[in-house]
Order: C-alpha cells, then structure tokens, then sequence
C-alpha cells in the first residue's frame, strides 16, 4: 500500500512541475527511476496518462481526469499518514504511578506540573500507596520509593536527594516542656509517631547521629499517624515534637509556626527513585515523565 501511496504522489509532482527534471530532484530520485514509476503505473491501470516528448510533458485526457479525482484525496490521505508519524512520537496516554503521600506532594508534584502543561494528551494517575509494589504484577506503571526499599532487577532512576529530617516543635509546645540538650531527652517528651506501612505497621523508629554513632530512640505520644502530612499538622497545632523531611516543614518554620531542635543530631534518608519495567522505556510519554522526575544534582 505505501508503495502505491509513494507512486501516486510521484506522478501527482510530475504532473505539477511537468518535467521528470524537477520532479526527480523535487522527489530525491533519479529521472530514471521516476519514469520506471510513471510508466509501471500507466501498465498497471492501462491508461495513458502523459504526453511525453524530448521537450515537454503534459497530461493526457486521461491524467486530468486522474488528477481531478483522485489528487484530493491522495492529498488527505499524505496529510493523514503525517499526522499519525506525527503524533507516534508525541507522548500520549495514561501513565499510572503508585508512592507515598510525601513522594508525590513533595517530589513528583512540583516536576510534573510543568510536564501535563506541555503534553496535553498525557493522562496521570498517582496513587497514594506505603507499600512497596511489585508493578509487574500491578495496575501500576511505575512505583516510587526511598532507594533503601527498591525492588530488585527493575530499570530506575533518581527523583530525588537524600531526605534531611529535621526534629521540629512549635512555640506552643515549647513553652510548656523542658529543652532538649541530646535526642535521648526525648524519652520525657510528647512525640507524634509515625506507623510504616512498608516495616510491617511497626511504628517508626527515630534514628539520630552523633560523632559517626547512630542513636535509635523509641518515642511515645498520645498520636500516631500513616500520613507525615497529618503528623506536621499536629505539630504546628502542639501536640507534640515530630521528626520529619526538612522540605515538608520548611515553610512552617520559615513562617515561625515550628522551630528546629538539635539539627546537629539529624539524619538523612536514602533518596527516592522510580522503578518501572524494562517495556516502558519504549514509551514516549513515560520517557518525557522520567526527563522532567530524574534528579539533577545542584553544582556549587
């Protein structure tokens, strides 16, 4: 079928330069080649449909009445088989994406607001999910996750930097209890907790560092949340001290509502990756999504 598409056309500029010439040169083929084409054509539909001489080159009855019916639509048609070229390496689609409540607000937000304005024609679903997916076996395309809870043999790339925690109260809270001097103070303390999803619901185990040692403390509180969303709130509310990612209290303490407490002692998580099957490497949307995701280090 192309090949007759590619013959059409040919005779269509060899009627419009009227010289096997110029439409040789127009076509990016030799004038023997092209006149090979006209005349397989003229056999195949046993018609003559060009005067030929050493001079000049002028449709017969035959070709005019060739071009008024048949030029228009082998106009559409070439304008069509443009347009689907087109548009297979233009990203479309839906493109369905399983994390964490923090990983999507905090880390995919921000890159693919930019992403959906410039490819209209893809469809995202983030799901919010604190488990670890097996996306081969989920309606899931890709998942996203700390690099310490990556699944094995899946293609990935980094979305983020480490995450720095940061132990934060509010003014409130602060007021009324003792200061903190060493994370081990935090035993007398009221701590919003936070239960993972991803360890088996155990509650989460607030790790801190001190001259290359590694301090694990066990906090207790009247809270416990599955959300760090909700944990921050409860903090600036003063229900307690939380340990959260430094990018999701940051505002909160510019603004004064929350204030740092022995950064000195702080930790950095693993950095978050997207893992996702080999398959969709071959995807034009999800290509474009990973360009705008993957982490770019800051250079000093």
């Amino acid at each position: 079928m192309q090949e007759r598409l590619n013959n059409l056309h040919a005779f269509m500029v060899v009627a419009r330069e009227q010289s096997i010439t110029r439409a040789a040169m127009a076509l990016g083929m030799s004038q023997a080649s092209l006149s090979q084409v006209i005349s397989k054509m003229e056999q195949q539909l046993g018609l003559k449909l060009l005067n030929r001489t050493t001079r000049s080159i002028n449709l017969t009855e035959a070709g005019e009445q060739f071009i008024t019916l048949i030029g228009p639509a082998l106009e559409d048609i070439q304008q069509g088989l443009s347009q689907i070229m087109d548009d297979k390496h233009k990203p479309s689609g839906t493109i369905r994406i399983v994390a964490d409540d923090f990983a999507i607000q905090n880390v995919l937000w921000p890159k693919l607001q930019p992403f959906l304005q410039h490819y209209p024609k893809v469809h995202l679903e983030l799901i919010s999910d604190h488990g670890v997916v097996d996306v081969n076996k989920s309606p899931y395309d890709a998942a996203v996750v700390r690099g310490d809870l990556l699944a094995k043999d899946m293609e990935t790339v980094q979305v983020s930097a480490p995450i720095a925690l940061r132990l934060v109260a509010s003014p409130r809270y602060l007021e009324n209890n003792a200061v903190l001097k060493k994370p081990q103070d935090l035993l007398n303390h009221t701590c919003i907790n936070l239960r993972s999803p991803t360890q088996g619901g155990v509650l989460v185990t607030w790790h801190f560092l001190h001259k290359k040692k590694e301090i694990k403390i066990h906090v207790n509180g009247q809270l416990t949340f599955s959300n760090m969303h909700q944990a921050l709130d409860a903090a600036i509310a003063g229900y307690g001290l939380a340990y959260l990612p430094e990018q999701l209290v940051c505002t909160a303490v510019e603004q004064g509502h929350l204030h740092v407490l022995l950064p000195e002692y702080s930790v950095n998580l693993p950095p978050y990756f997207i893992y996702y099957p080999t398959r969709l490497q071959a995807n034009a949307g999800f290509t474009k999504l990973l360009d705008n995701v993957a982490y770019q280090a800051v250079k000093t």
